[in-house]
């Protein structure tokens, strides 16, 4: 009699163990993160997108590392490259979804400088 009230009083707390351990678990979110181009002059600007895996809110918070001297990005997802080139001239733009901002993805773009050679050869 004892075994089967100690088993009657057990059983919920496994079954509520067991759930609690990832019986329901949901796969985990990222982003991609995708340039238009893989470079953009000076004073140019590029667009980006990023695509939230896992959920259906597809809001992102845009960032450039190291700062506005390495450029600015919008909302929207463009950047738009500082006046001169930086002293890494590689920039990295992450994106953070809404629904997990600890998370990020992340692409490069690279800032170039046009060159004319006047007059013509």
């Amino acid at each position: 009699m004892r075994r089967r009230v100690f088993w009657i009083l057990l059983w919920p707390s496994l079954l509520i163990g067991l759930a609690a351990c990832g019986g329901s678990s949901r796969p985990p979110i990222t982003v991609n993160v995708a340039a238009n181009s893989s470079t953009v002059p000076v004073n140019g600007t590029d667009f980006f997108s990023a695509t939230v895996i896992n959920s259906s809110n597809q809001t992102v918070t845009w960032a450039v590392v190291g700062g506005s001297a390495n450029g600015t990005i919008d909302s929207t997802g463009i950047f738009h490259a500082p006046a001169t080139v930086p002293a890494n001239p590689q920039v990295t733009i992450t994106a953070s979804p809404a629904a997990a901002p600890a998370i990020s993805g992340q692409a490069s773009i690279t800032i170039t400088i046009s060159l004319s050679v006047s007059p013509a050869a």
